[in-house]
């Protein structure tokens, strides 16, 4: 799946579907879209304030509706996902509210996507992570010890783009590593232990060091019986397999904490 950003409004973009976060103060109390919004739903034939009002959609938090667009409108679903209040929006709550959004895209079988969410606060990279994070993490699966796909699996999506957030494509580099790294703590977590084992556990270590720069030791059965490590051996006595005492160590670079900090400095500005 591509994922990316760009400075796109949403009511340029086109695609199979589009998604907004919408805040309480986005809908007005006769049930109808704020003047901010009155561009879009002009594109979108109306579609904006149709799905607003058959919902009876208030912008509450975790509240979601989709539907499809007609006419001769640039998108096909519109969804909608709750934000709750302005002055209550986390990067957090966008994380979920992207988690919502990629299930409501996939079950509405959208394979392009533009989202438009609102930055928290001035933090537009740190709002295109979250959303990153969230979305991505919700469509994973793990099926590798299954023996048969659903062959009702709803349509994958190819691209999806974080519409009015200008490039961030290093945010979503670093929520696709974050997203990466919980995948791979989810496979070892899930994985039966005939095939999370001590030998594999440690060809997985070794792998991460190689792949990221870490440092490992791997202490076998008779280093381990040489520094009196008698508890951590009376468990392994219980496998036929030789223990594996992995020693992984990530050492960060003091300079490269200064260049990031530079840099989220600089996406604020």
């Amino acid at each position: 799946m591509d994922f990316q950003s760009a400075s796109t409004s949403p009511q340029n973009w086109t695609g199979d579907g589009l998604a907004l976060g919408l805040l309480e103060s986005d809908i007005r109390e006769d049930g109808t879209p704020t003047e901010a919004y009155q561009a879009l739903d002009e594109a979108l034939e109306g579609a904006l304030k149709e799905a607003i009002a058959e919902a009876e959609f208030k912008g509450k938090r975790n509240s979601t509706v989709a539907i499809r667009v007609g006419g001769k409108a640039a998108v096909k679903k519109l969804i909608l996902v709750g934000l709750g209040e302005a002055k209550g929006l986390t990067l957090e709550q966008v994380r979920r509210a992207g988690a919502a959004i990629a299930k409501a895209a996939q079950t509405q079988k959208c394979k392009t996507l533009g989202i438009r969410m609102p930055s928290v606060g001035d933090d537009a990279a740190g709002t295109a992570q979250a959303l990153a994070e969230g979305f991505e993490l919700a469509l994973y699966k793990d099926t590798r010890f299954k023996s048969k796909e659903d062959d009702k699996q709803p349509e994958s999506l190819t691209q999806v783009t974080l519409l009015e957030l200008g490039d961030q494509s290093l945010a979503i580099a670093r929520a696709q590593q974050i997203v990466s790294g919980v995948a791979l703590a989810r496979q070892m977590v899930a994985a039966p232990p005939n095939e999370m084992d001590p030998i594999a556990l440690a060809q997985i270590a070794q792998n991460l060091a190689q792949d990221h720069g870490l440092s490992l030791e791997i202490l076998e059965k008779e280093a381990c019986e040489a520094r009196g490590m008698g508890a951590f051996l009376g468990v392994a006595q219980a496998s036929d397999l030789p223990p594996k005492f992995i020693h992984l160590v990530y050492k960060p670079n003091p300079a490269l904490g200064s260049l990031r900090k530079n840099w989220r400095s600089s996406a604020k500005d």
